[in-house]
């Protein structure tokens, strides 16, 4: 996302910043409640209490699917495995404003045992 430097009272810098988050995408629904409603926590890493915050990266394309998923901060090779399973079956995203490439995003999913 490009910072917009203005003054905080400037009518502009409202406008401007309204126009840049209208070309980001977003997910149809409620992105945590899809995340752990599909998420199978592996057994083995809930009988040690293995938790965290996978940070994932990915692509959304023009067309709304996402693609080129990545972890970028790791819990577990398990936990990873499994995070990347459940964003893949991710519906297509919306754009308020169709893009002409795709836009790369960071999500952070926070795993705790209750």
């Amino acid at each position: 996302m490009k910072a917009i430097t203005l003054p905080e009272n400037s009518k502009k810098a409202r406008h401007d910043t309204v126009s840049v988050l209208k070309e980001f995408p977003f997910f149809p629904g409620d992105f945590n409640e899809f995340i752990f409603s599909n998420f199978h926590y592996p057994p083995s890493l809930k009988e040690n209490c293995i938790q965290g915050r996978v940070v994932v990266k990915f692509c959304i394309n023009p067309k709304g699917k996402c693609d080129h998923f990545s972890i970028v901060r790791s819990v577990d090779p398990l936990i990873d495995k499994e995070v990347l399973r459940v964003l893949k079956l991710m519906p297509k995203w919306k754009w308020r404003v169709s893009p002409k490439k795709c836009l790369w995003m960071v999500k952070a999913v926070e795993f705790q045992l209750r």
